[in-house]
C-alpha cells in the first residue's frame, strides 16, 4: 500500500518511506557545508587591504585563510580544531574586527 509518505523504488519495487531519502546528491549538500562553514569563517576574519604593507601581505593572508576553510569543510579532528583556534583568534582580535566588520574579506 502506498501513501504520500511512502514511495515506490522503481528498481526494486518495494515501498519506502520518503523520510529515508534525501532530494538532494551528495554534491548539493558538500557544496551547501561548504558555503555555511565558508561564511562562519568569513564573519570572524575581516582584515581588509588597508590593514597590511601592502598587496603580497594581504595575498598571503588570504591564501592562509582559504587553508584554514579547506582544513574546517574537509572536517574530522584536524577541522574541529581549526575552528577552535579560529575562535580563539578571533576573541584575540575583537577591537579589529569590530573595527572591519562591514569590510568583510568574502
Amino acid at each position: 500500500m502506498k501513501n504520500n509518505n511512502t514511495v515506490e523504488c522503481q528498481f526494486c519495487k518495494k515501498i519506502h518511506e520518503q523520510k529515508h531519502f534525501s532530494s538532494k546528491i551528495k554534491e548539493e549538500i558538500f557544496y551547501e557545508q561548504d558555503l555555511r562553514d565558508r561564511k562562519r569563517i568569513c564573519m570572524l576574519f575581516h582584515k581588509t587591504i588597508d590593514d597590511f604593507n601592502n598587496e603580497n601581505e594581504y595575498d598571503n593572508y588570504l591564501e592562509e585563510l582559504e587553508d584554514k576553510i579547506s582544513v574546517v569543510v574537509n572536517g574530522g579532528p584536524e577541522g574541529e580544531k581549526q575552528m577552535k583556534l579560529i575562535e580563539e583568534y578571533s576573541k584575540s582580535f575583537s577591537n579589529l574586527n569590530k573595527i572591519n566588520e562591514r569590510k568583510r574579506v568574502c
